[in-house]
Parts: structure tokens; sequence; C-alpha cells
């Protein structure tokens, strides 16, 4: 499964997250990420204007919150893993 939409659905979990927060998050469900990856993921999704991101007041790193673009593409997408989980299940 594309990692993008890991880092969607962890994004649209919280109202803001940090880089490492977003990684720490990842970590603990098994998705484990560089920051140099999770660069390449985020970029992606901005351009598709899933994300937004800006820059942290203390220290210039990055802040990352989901648009109503994203929130609605996580949806859609965890709409369509629970009808490939029960279509599992079935069988």
């Amino acid at each position: 499964m594309d990692k993008g939409v890991f880092v969607l659905h962890a994004v649209v979990q919280a109202p803001s997250i940090r880089a490492f927060d977003l990684l720490e998050r990842l970590a603990d469900r098994g998705e484990r990420q560089k920051l140099a990856e999770l660069g390449v993921i985020v970029n992606r999704l901005e351009k598709k204007g899933y994300l937004r991101s800006s820059s942290h007041e203390d220290d210039g790193g990055r802040i990352y919150r989901a648009t109503a673009l994203g929130r609605k593409a996580a949806k859609e997408l965890l709409g369509k893993v629970a009808v490939l989980v029960a279509e599992l299940s079935s069988h």
C-alpha cells in the first residue's frame, strides 16, 4: 500500500502535527520512515492539495495540517479499505 496513505491518515487524526511527532506516530503503527523519505511523501501530498505545511515558530521545523480535500480523500480511502476487509473476511 502506498506510504502516503499512512501519512495522510496520521495527519488527518491530528489538528496539526510536527514532522518528528508524525514519524513517531507512524513508527508506533509499524510504519518506520526516515525524515528524508517522509519529506518526499508530504511534498507529494501537498502538491495534491491533501496537506498544508508551515514553519514552526520556535525552531523552524515543519508542521503539517490536513486540508478539507485531504480529509475527504482519507475518508474515501478508509471506506474502500473497509470494503476490502469485509470481502476478505467473507472468504
